[in-house]
C-alpha cells in the first residue's frame, strides 16, 4: 500500500492539479493506493470528491487531528502553523506500507511516481525536489504552457545535486517526501515540538536518518505556484528564544542530533490503530505552556502579529508569517 498525503491550509489550494497529475502518474491504476487529504478547511470544502479521479473508497478527506495550536480545539488565541500535526494525521490514516507527503499548490512533474516506486523497492526515504514557478497553468494534469521560474524559486539542492544521491537528514525539505510507514512509527512520527515554528522537515530527516538511508531525487519534481503562496492570510509561525538561551530552532536541531525522538503521543501506535479502525482522534489539550519559554498558550495570539517589531527586545529571533 502506498498512501499519498496531501496537506493544505489554503482555501485556494488547487488540489485538482495534484489529483489530475497523480492520476496521470498512476496511469489510472489505484490498486494498493490510498489518498489522504489533510485539510484545515475540510468542513468548508464539500465537493472535493467530485475532483478526484480515483475510486471513491480510496480517498480520505480529513481535518488535522485535534491539537493545541490550531482548529476548534486550540488553546491559543489564533491559529498557528502546525505542519507536524498535519503530517501525523496522515500517518495515522496510512496502512502499513509507504507514505508520500505532497505540499499544496503542487503539480507532479512527469516521472515523479518512478522515484516513489524506487523508494518503495529500496525501502529508503526519498526527498523530492521543487521549483516555485509563475503563471502555472494546468489542465487535466498537463501543463498548458511553460511557466516562469524566478531565481529564488529553484530548490537550492538542484544546484549541486543533479542526480539521485544519498544525503544527510538536514537536507530534507518539504515539497514531497516518501518514507516507509513502520520506521516512521518507530521514531514516533513527526516531531510536534516543531509546531508553531516549523523546521519539522529537516528535524524529521535527522531523526529518520538514524534508521534509513535518505536519497535526494531530482526527478521527483513538483512545480508550485509562486503567486498563490502569497494570496491568502497567513497562519502564524514564530521562532522564540528557548530556555537554553539559544533560539528554539537551534534547540530543536541540537535535540534531534543528540538522538531525541518525537514525543507526539506516548501511545502513538494505539492512537493510529484506533483511527484505522474508524474511531475518532482523541481530543488533545496538552501542553498548556510553550516548551520554549513556559508562556501559557492561552496568552499566545494576535499580539504576536501586532507587536512583531518589539520581540527582538525579548530575545525572540524571528517572526515569520506563512501559508504552508
Amino acid at each position: 500500500m502506498i498512501t499519498f498525503c496531501y496537506l493544505t491550509n489554503r482555501l485556494d489550494c488547487r488540489i485538482q492539479w495534484f489529483f489530475d497529475s497523480l492520476h496521470r502518474e498512476l496511469q489510472g491504476e489505484y490498486s494498493d493506493v490510498r489518498v489522504v487529504v489533510v485539510d484545515f478547511f475540510q468542513p468548508e470544502r464539500t465537493r472535493i470528491e467530485e475532483l478526484y479521479r480515483g475510486p471513491p473508497d480510496t480517498l480520505f478527506h480529513v481535518e488535522p487531528k485535534p491539537n493545541v495550536w490550531q482548529g476548534k480545539h486550540r488553546l491559543t488565541q489564533t491559529d498557528f502553523f502546525a505542519a507536524a500535526n498535519a503530517r501525523n494525521t496522515g500517518l495515522c490514516l496510512a496502512p502499513d506500507g509507504y507514505i508520500v507527503y505532497v505540499d499544496d499548490l503542487s503539480w507532479l512533474y512527469p516521472g515523479w511516481i518512478n522515484e516513489v516506486r524506487w523508494g518503495v523497492e529500496q525501502n529508503v526515504v526519498v526527498a523530492g525536489s521543487y521549483k516555485k514557478v509563475t503563471n502555472l497553468d494546468v489542465e487535466k494534469g498537463e501543463l498548458i504552457r511553460q511557466p516562469g521560474i524566478p531565481i529564488s524559486g529553484v530548490d537550492s539542492r538542484l544546484i549541486k545535486l543533479r542526480h539521485k544521491q544519498k544525503i544527510w537528514g538536514g537536507s530534507v525539505f518539504g515539497c514531497s517526501v516518501g518514507c516507509p510507514v513502520e520506521p516512521l512509527l518507530e521514531i514516533n512520527g513527526w516531531d510536534e515540538d516543531c509546531d508553531s515554528m516549523g523546521a519539522e522537515d529537516y528535524i524529521f530527516g535527522l531523526q529518520i536518518g538514524r534508521k534509513l538511508s535518505i536519497y535526494f531525487c531530482p526527478k521527483m519534481l513538483t512545480y508550485e505556484s509562486e503567486e498563490l503562496h502569497h494570496q491568502e492570510a497567513p497562519l502564524l509561525r514564530i521562532i522564540k528564544q528557548s530556555k537554553s538561551d539559544i533560539d528554539a530552532s537551534h534547540a530543536m536541531l541540537n535535540s534531534a542530533k543528540s538522538g531525541k525522538n518525537p514525543a507526539t503521543f506516548s501511545n502513538f501506535r494505539e492512537v493510529r490503530r484506533n483511527v484505522l479502525d474508524g474511531q475518532p482522534f482523541p481530543i488533545v489539550q496538552i501542553p498548556e505552556h510553550d516548551w520554549r519559554d513556559g508562556q501559557p498558550l492561552e496568552t499566545m495570539g494576535e499580539e504576536l502579529r501586532r507587536n512583531a517589531n518589539s520581540y527582538s527586545e525579548k530575545g525572540w529571533t524571528k517572526l515569520v508569517q506563512v501559508h504552508d
